[in-house]
């Protein structure tokens, strides 16, 4: 039994992106969508992860079953938690961090400095709105947000998530994959079926 998951990490350079923006790589956001910035609170938060994560078990991920972590990640500085809008009705949630060195430690020639880089942490819709392009959307315009003030996005995700997102990520909004490292599988289905 394989009790190991890979974790893809990507990263995107600010002048990559406004390149791509510049050359119509991108096709604009929906008039609809908007997010805005939410206080933090770890209720709020983990109702928010259980909405969105509920079908890929992101309650199930270690971190996020250790009230402390989350307590302290939250009140980091420059973290910040945004509500996804579709017509003024939240739809989503995104977290945004600076990641910690340590973070990013496996992957460190991969960027000349961690103060430059800001972490989209997680970024998800509620299931019955996801699947129609709205999430790539707003995962443009959050990097778009966060490029202001940043020269570096970094992103992580589990292979346990939909199987075209690697692909989406990579492909079409053009973010590097900079490494891979396995993780343990946090999935409360694979270890039922295990048993």
């Amino acid at each position: 039994m394989n009790n190991t998951i890979p974790r893809y990490h990507l990263m995107m350079h600010r002048n990559e992106f406004l390149k791509k923006r510049k050359s119509g790589h991108f096709n604009g956001f929906y008039n609809s969508l908007s997010f805005t910035e939410t206080p933090a609170s770890v209720e709020k938060f983990l109702t928010l992860l259980r909405k969105v994560g509920e079908k890929w078990d992101w309650d199930e991920i270690e971190k996020y079953n250790d009230i402390e972590y989350i307590s302290n990640n939250l009140s980091r500085p420059l973290t910040k938690l945004f509500y996804l809008l579709e017509d003024h009705h939240v739809i989503g949630y995104s977290l945004i961090k600076k990641p910690m060195k340590n973070d990013l430690a496996e992957f460190r020639d991969s960027f000349v400095e961690p103060g430059r880089i800001i972490e989209i942490e997680n970024l998800g819709l509620f299931p019955n709105k996801a699947g129609n392009g709205k999430g790539g959307k707003f995962f443009e315009m959050i990097m778009e947000e966060l490029f202001k003030d940043n020269e570096y996005v970094y992103w992580s995700m589990s292979g346990t998530n939909h199987p075209n997102l690697f692909n989406y990520y990579t492909n079409k909004l053009g973010m590097n994959h900079i490494g891979t490292n396995y993780v343990p599988d946090f999935r409360k289905k694979t270890q039922k079926s295990a048993a």
